[in-house]
């Protein structure tokens, strides 16, 4: 394979394996048409298919969420400013519910369109971010059993 590295293979008890060669950081970017991770020949075709398949499925998945997460960072920074910065400081004590009951009811009733979009991006790329943790969770667990 060319640009290369090794990766060290454990097996089930966890001692060192075979050396694999996987595409370096550099490369793998480069080249689309090279898969994230290679799939080893196993003896059955349809579930070597089905691993390569999901592992394109989680891929494209992840570079979708790292894109999400990318935009409702740059949604959240232009919010940001044109909230300012003591408002946004009042929202964050509401995001992490530091507010008492009372505190919380008065405060809802002053939220504003721009303070609920920010709320909204907030939830979104909480939701993002550990929804592509999952995704990275999973593809670490597939190229495992591969």
């Amino acid at each position: 394979m060319k640009n290369s590295c090794l990766a060290v293979r454990l097996n089930a008890t966890g001692k060192q394996g075979a050396a694999l060669p996987l595409p370096c950081a550099a490369t793998l970017f480069a080249d689309p048409n090279q898969p994230f991770f290679p799939i080893e020949k196993s003896r059955n075709h349809a579930e070597a298919t089905m691993k390569a398949d999901d592992v394109e499925f989680l891929v494209g998945m992840a570079v979708q969420l790292d894109e999400t997460i990318r935009k409702l960072v740059i949604d959240e920074q232009e919010i940001f400013e044109k909230l300012g910065d003591a408002r946004v400081q009042e929202l964050k004590a509401f995001w992490n519910q530091e507010f008492t009951d009372e505190e919380e009811l008065d405060f809802k009733r002053s939220l504003d369109y721009w303070d609920k979009i920010l709320i909204r991006t907030w939830a979104n790329a909480q939701r993002a971010r550990q929804t592509r943790a999952q995704v990275g969770q999973t593809l670490m667990k597939l190229n495992s059993h591969l």
